[in-house]
């Protein structure tokens, strides 16, 4: 997912304006489905 941007998930989450709670969120899901 963010990582095809270029970018962190962190980096992604706070561009996003996205709370903790959805940040370990989009975690869990990248690392049950990585994107690379």
């Amino acid at each position: 997912m963010m990582c095809r941007l270029g970018i962190s998930s962190e980096q992604a989450c706070e561009l996003l304006g996205l709370s903790q709670v959805e940040q370990q969120t989009l975690n869990l899901l990248q690392e049950q489905d990585p994107q690379e």
